[in-house]
């Protein structure tokens, strides 16, 4: 019984040590942290932390481009679920052009929204990331699509006087 408990304990902090260090991994880029973390076991690089965040999102948002290429290698979950914060919104909000595209080449919807009803697209639009919206442009988001607060990546543009980025939203043939 003494040993079951201990392997009991030693197994439940390796699992909190693993998913720790595949967030520091993602923020840092750490590759081989996270190759080790997945030999050990596969699903440690799809883990969500306290907040919802994926090693993805945190790869995405710290703009960790070779670490987020190894995950997506993995075929890990891009994780396009409505209401909640996706790599892309990340990368867009930041304005990490590689990453958008590998996300976007991926399969990631360009039109998830978040908790406020943002997409990636509304981001992009609102921090003047010209080649994150032409991206998303040519990805298929919807210009016109509105947050809770009713406004569309468009009226953001508008009211910011993002004329490159406005001119974009405006033209359905982006270059």
């Amino acid at each position: 019984m003494k040993k079951f408990i201990a392997l009991f304990f030693l197994f439940a902090s390796y699992s909190s040590f693993s998913q720790s260090s595949i967030f520091d991994a993602a923020r840092k880029g750490d590759i081989e942290t996270a190759k080790k973390l997945f030999e050990l076991n596969p699903d440690t690089i799809s883990a969500a932390n306290a907040q919802g965040y994926t090693p993805l999102v945190l790869s995405a948002y710290y703009n960790q481009v070779d670490f987020a290429l190894f995950l997506l290698d993995k075929k890990v979950k891009i994780n396009d679920v409505e209401g909640t914060s996706t790599p892309l919104q990340a990368a867009s909000y930041k304005g990490f052009d590689q990453i958008v595209k590998a996300l976007l080449a991926s399969g990631a919807n360009p039109n998830t929204a978040d908790a406020n009803g943002a997409s990636p697209l509304t981001y992009a639009a609102q921090f003047n990331h010209v080649k994150v919206v032409e991206l998303l442009m040519k990805a298929g988001a919807d210009p016109n699509q509105k947050d809770q607060s009713g406004l569309s990546p468009i009226d953001y543009a508008s009211k910011l006087n993002l004329e490159e980025v406005l001119s974009l939203l405006k033209n359905k043939k982006v270059p």
